[in-house]
């Protein structure tokens, strides 16, 4: 039986509590974590000069989000439940309106809402695979409101050097607080006002290639293994969740996930704090090994030592890249061409260029990366013919990482 009686005063008092404990956690998270952006200067740009666009995130990938947007007003669709409201209130402090509705429930009048607030002077923030999955599968709705308003829609993600992802059916990252997050923003897809049904579906085709792209990329960015990072470089149908058949006498999802949500960020934080974090464990277990650049005696053995140490590094990361390239060739989605079929893919040249400036002992070394990542095409008689054949470059993007060497191991 329900604890709460919907409509009751203690669900009232419990909506305002929890909208505000929530709050307080997002700001706690913004506070402390250091935030880094990947790809953004366009997108910033705009919100200089207060153009309107349209910002797309994950299901999994929201925690951050309010930290990532640097405009003025922004306004999210949020679903009808008692959790919806709960998320509204947190939200609203930071600026951020709330319309009510969601694919499965009220859409309309959630699209309806959306429209009006872009036309007071809104952006928009949506989530393409929400509210209920599948995972990473982006629906038509955010291609239909860049139709109507003409505005370009940004596919945006963040990974986290340090962080918890929970069991949920959208793999929700919530950062730890001291951890360093990478945004990753794509590029952005502009959809014409007398597109096509194909076309429309073409366009959400690639805004979900790009939505994961950008979340792969934040991932390898925060140094994540790539068994966890091949959840979001394919479309992936998470498992269905408890309750979502009979819910009479079960808490709903959203009830279940702000409860996990509350638990997680309270736990994490208390971990992080007295030092007991496995991933943190594993930091200071590699920063207490000897450090060969910091045994160095003189400056130029220092950047030998420098040189030799993200050059291994490089290879390691490019190493990444290539199984990276290797997973992407093998969830590619075929397209039936004329007698046969196509596909694309996102790979990487194995040339790289590595570099190391301020070697002198009193300043923080900086190593540069320079590598091109490649948008691959491959057609053929059959999916297997097509895979024998040499892939078509259509697009190639120079692509430079920083790090910085620090406690003995490089780091974003």
């Amino acid at each position: 039986m329900r604890l709460i009686r919907r409509g009751s005063r203690a669900e009232w008092a419990f909506v305002r509590a929890g909208g505000f404990v929530l709050h307080v956690l997002l700001r706690l998270l913004g506070w402390t974590t250091r935030k880094r952006y990947v790809g953004a200067d366009e997108l910033l740009e705009r919100f200089e000069r207060d153009e309107r666009v349209i910002m797309a995130f994950w299901h999994g990938r929201m925690i951050m989000m309010p930290f990532a947007y640097r405009g003025r007003r922004a306004c999210v669709m949020n679903s009808q439940h008692r959790d919806g409201e709960l998320i509204s209130r947190a939200l609203r402090p930071f600026g951020v309106e709330v319309v009510r509705g969601s694919s499965t429930r009220g859409w309309v009048g959630g699209m309806k809402g959306l429209l009006a607030a872009y036309r007071r002077g809104c952006d928009l923030v949506v989530v393409p695979d929400g509210p209920r999955g599948p995972r990473c599968r982006a629906k038509s709705g955010v291609i239909q409101l860049a139709r109507v308003t003409a505005a370009p829609v940004y596919p945006v993600s963040y990974g986290a050097s340090r962080g918890v992802r929970l069991k949920s059916w959208d793999g929700l990252l919530i950062p730890l607080p001291f951890a360093r997050v990478t945004y990753v923003v794509d590029e952005p897809i502009r959809v014409p006002r007398d597109v096509s049904a194909d076309e429309m579906e073409r366009l959400r085709a690639a805004l979900e290639r790009r939505l994961n792209r950008a979340s792969t990329r934040a991932d390898v960015a925060a140094g994540i293994a790539l068994p966890q990072v091949a959840e979001y470089s394919a479309p992936v149908s998470g498992p269905k969740p408890a309750g979502d058949g009979d819910l009479k006498g079960k808490k709903t999802k959203g009830e279940e996930a702000m409860g996990r949500f509350i638990a997680v960020m309270l736990i994490a934080a208390t971990c992080t704090l007295v030092g007991v974090s496995p991933t943190l464990a594993g930091k200071k277990s590699k920063a207490s090994a000897p450090d060969p650049v910091e045994e160095a005696k003189s400056n130029a053995d220092r950047a030998d030592q420098l040189a030799k140490t993200f050059a291994d590094f490089c290879m390691t990361w490019m190493d990444k890249l290539r199984a990276r390239e290797k997973y992407n060739v093998e969830h590619i989605e075929w397209q039936p061409d004329g007698a046969g079929v196509v596909g694309e893919y996102v790979g990487y040249d194995t040339d790289h260029v590595n570099t190391v400036s301020h070697t002198d002992k009193k300043e923080v070394p900086i190593g540069k990366l320079v590598y091109k990542e490649l948008k691959l095409k491959l057609t053929g008689k059959s999916e297997a013919d097509a895979l024998a054949q040499k892939p078509e470059i259509i697009e190639q993007t120079e692509v430079t990482e920083l790090f910085r060497y620090d406690r003995g191991i490089w780091v974003y």
